[in-house]
């Protein structure tokens, strides 16, 4: 069960991690994927747009 836990959590880290150039960002993606599912998140992400850079 400690394992699963874990894993969870980590998945969850690194959907923030990959979220953090999206509108939600860190946070947000992170309280997602902890609520909902990870992996569910992690689709998420595939579907969505970056934010757009600005170049100065």
């Amino acid at each position: 069960m400690l394992i699963i836990g874990l894993t969870w959590i980590i998945l969850s880290v690194i959907a923030g991690v990959l979220g953090s150039d999206r509108n939600l960002g860190f946070w947000g993606f992170f309280i997602a994927s902890i609520l909902l599912s990870p992996i569910l998140v992690l689709f998420f992400l595939v579907l969505t747009k970056q934010k757009p850079t600005t170049n100065e």
